[in-house]
């Protein structure tokens, strides 16, 4: 056998195995580090919900849970849940959720809308920000309750999902007694209208 034929095998076989363990490599670290995340995720949900950190260190938490993404997700919709934590956390949690934007933190979020002004106030508009059609439907019921704010704030978070079911309701919303509200409808028909 020629060397000529012998060498061009080996480097092939050579490079087929450095691409295997370059692969490798990245799903050995992530695997390595899932109960390094799990910690941390759990180190930051608790630097949130701590009267004893500062607000900036409470600000940099959520950043870090927002970096984070998915792996934090479960942990702050269990947080979400918690009926022992004090609303400001709770509206912290729905905050967060809507900035990391998993479709997965919907349900929760919608059963926020029923909770605290503080929590609710969040959960309106972090569905807003995830712009999942699930949350239409329980955002138009928002659009009748007593709460000016919170009128308010469910049709600007109609206006960011863009769903044409809402047009109607916001159609309805012009007619409201709030000046806040009617600006506030206005300005989400003009976003569906321009999507």
């Amino acid at each position: 056998m020629s060397l000529k034929r012998i060498i061009p095998g080996a480097v092939g076989i050579i490079l087929g195995i450095v691409v295997v363990v370059l692969l490798a490599i990245p799903l050995l670290f992530v695997a390595g580090c899932g109960e390094k995340t799990d910690s941390r995720v759990e180190s930051l949900i608790q630097d949130m919900g701590s009267e004893d950190v500062t607000p900036r260190s409470r600000s940099e938490a959520a950043s870090a849970l927002v970096e984070i993404g998915e792996p934090a997700v479960e942990p702050l919709i269990q947080a979400l849940n918690d009926p022992n934590a004090k609303d400001w956390v709770r509206m912290s949690m729905a905050d967060t959720l809507g900035k990391i934007g998993d479709p997965r933190a919907v349900e929760p979020l919608i059963s926020a809308l029923g909770d605290e002004a503080v929590v609710r106030s969040a959960a309106t508009s972090a569905l807003g920000k995830i712009g999942d059609p699930r949350a239409v439907e329980p955002l138009i019921s928002a659009l009748g309750d007593e709460d000016e704010g919170f009128r308010c704030e469910a049709a600007a978070a109609l206006g960011e999902i863009g769903d044409p079911r809402a047009v109607e309701p916001l159609t309805r919303a012009l007619e409201d007694e709030s000046e806040w509200v009617r600006e506030t409808a206005a300005e989400a028909l003009e976003k569906i209208r321009s999507k």
